[in-house]
């Protein structure tokens, strides 16, 4: 099953940078929980449309670092390249190339993100923003 599992999170993060968005909304449950630093915790759609924006803002690709399985979790050490193309958080597209650094937990239930805890350096992006 670990292997199975890292083999999802690969295909997961590939979905979300080729921004197939019915494809990412559909890797996960319907009952779906999204925890990160940006507000409560999110329901599926939610979730995709949080992504949506983003990349609307950054084109971006992820990185995995290190990947850890155990039973029904992925941990996720990683990182996002990306170029600022559009506006986000008020701030105007810079065209700077960025690095987000981000460490991410999911937990697979048949097949599918059932739940997420996701911890990233906004402070460090926003530094990179100069905001």
């Amino acid at each position: 099953m670990s292997e199975e599992n890292k083999e999802f999170v690969q295909k997961f993060l590939g979905t979300m940078d080729a921004q197939d968005w019915d494809g990412f909304g559909e890797m996960m449950t319907p009952d779906h929980k999204f925890n990160s630093p940006l507000g409560p915790p999110m329901g599926r759609d939610e979730h995709v449309g949080v992504d949506r924006d983003f990349f609307k803002s950054f084109d971006a690709k992820h990185h995995i670092l290190d990947l850890v399985s155990e039973g029904d979790k992925v941990a996720i050490r990683g990182k996002t390249t990306m170029v600022h193309r559009g506006e986000f958080q008020g701030i105007p597209p810079t065209g700077k190339h960025i690095e987000l650094h981000w460490l991410d937990i999911m937990r697979i239930e048949n097949g599918k993100n059932a739940e997420e805890w996701l911890s990233m350096d906004l402070m460090g992006l926003m530094q990179q923003l100069e905001a």
